[in-house]
């Protein structure tokens, strides 16, 4: 099953995103009842954003069956007076201003956005919409490539597509402390959400528990960071903090 809860530690928190909601086989993902289940317990989820003749609708694929409008999430999100964190995953462009508009209908405030393009990034900044920005493996730390796209993000998107030969991950504590200095949220993409993780995820999980101790004992606010994970009942049972 997959769950998003808050993981306490003092006074601080470690937020804890159920990936395409609460699901325990694959067809249930994106689906209201995900969300449902999800919100009834006052978790956060991630989902994938696409336009159909002019209405946000969740959708990962392009091939679109059973279409959710978003505006029915969002609904339902208030319905259990949910403040838990919306991930939204854009995957069409030019949508800035409907999105805007149904967060504003529905007074969505924790939330961001992610994944939009460069183009798309700078209509959000300038609809004063949050969005976080990339940083991977393969993506330079943000305010190396961008200084204002990073500068104007709420957050940063921490990802990982292949498996570090030194330490398993390939970031450490020092990148979630640069990321926290500059005032933005992290949101870590735990491993098993790519094939090279699944068999991993759960080793990498201890260098997370090492590093959120770390940043505790330097008395960064935890709240500030987020893990995103299709396996957030074990995460409740092995990042114990």
């Amino acid at each position: 099953m997959i769950l998003s809860l808050q993981i306490k530690r003092g006074n601080s928190m470690v937020n804890i995103i159920a990936h395409r909601g609460v699901w325990t086989k694959k067809s249930e993902q994106n689906s209201l009842k995900s969300f449902k289940l999800a919100f009834q317990m006052n978790y956060g989820i991630e989902t994938d954003i696409r336009e159909v003749q002019g209405c946000l609708v969740i959708a990962h694929d392009i091939n679109i069956t059973n279409i959710i409008p978003l505006e029915e999430v969002f609904i339902l999100y208030n319905q259990y007076n949910c403040n838990s964190m919306l991930a939204l995953n854009i995957k069409v462009a030019g949508v800035e201003i409907i999105l805007k508009e149904l967060l504003r209908k529905h007074n969505i405030t924790n939330y961001f956005v992610f994944d939009q393009t460069i183009p798309d990034t700078v209509n959000y900044i300038v609809n004063n919409v949050h969005y976080y920005i990339r940083h991977s493996d393969y993506e330079l730390m943000p305010d190396k490539v961008n200084k204002v796209l990073y500068k104007n993000a709420k957050g940063v998107w921490l990802d990982q597509f292949e498996l570090s030969e030194q330490n398993g991950l390939w970031f450490k504590e020092d990148i979630l402390i640069e990321h926290l200095v500059n005032n933005k949220r992290v949101a870590i993409v735990s491993p098993e959400l790519h094939l090279w993780g699944r068999e991993v995820y759960k080793k990498l999980w201890l260098k997370y528990i090492d590093y959120f101790h770390i940043l505790k004992e330097r008395d960064y606010n935890l709240n500030m960071l987020a893990i995103c994970t299709d396996y957030p009942t074990h995460v409740k049972e092995n990042l114990n903090l």
